[in-house]
């Protein structure tokens, strides 16, 4: 099997050389790759929604005994998390995958804000190329 262009690159690089021009859901295998190589984390820790529909976290990272420490979601459009109304809104949406096992709530995209586990903003990276934010 050839490898990938990208192949050499480290996974932060690789992860924001994607196009991000297809579906959000297609992007799942290079947000699970992106992070178990990033955090060294075991592959079958993480775990992407890949069913349709609602009702599930786009990303879980599973601790030793399989609870959900790290729910996620990912988004194409940095509106949903540069835009502090839309970030919100989004927050009280996915707040709900929030368990007793879970330590962190990460909203992913190529723009990055870090929240606390009550939600406040811990940090605000700079937006990505394209953003319109």
């Amino acid at each position: 099997m050839p490898r990938s262009p990208r192949a050499h690159l480290d996974p932060l690089s690789r992860w924001l050389s994607l196009d991000f021009s297809r579906p959000e859901r297609s992007y799942y295998p290079d947000l699970r790759d992106f992070l178990s190589e990033l955090l060294g984390y075991p592959r079958d820790k993480v775990v992407t929604e890949d069913r349709s529909g609602e009702g599930y976290p786009d990303l879980v990272l599973l601790n030793a005994q399989g609870d959900p420490w790290v729910v996620g979601d990912f988004k194409l459009e940095d509106r949903h998390i540069a835009d502090p109304a839309s970030n919100a809104a989004l927050w009280r949406e996915k707040r709900k995958y929030v368990t007793g096992t879970t330590r962190y709530v990460l909203l992913v995209e190529a723009f990055e804000v870090l929240r606390g586990f009550v939600g406040e903003v811990v940090h605000v990276s700079l937006r990505h190329r394209g953003s319109k934010v």
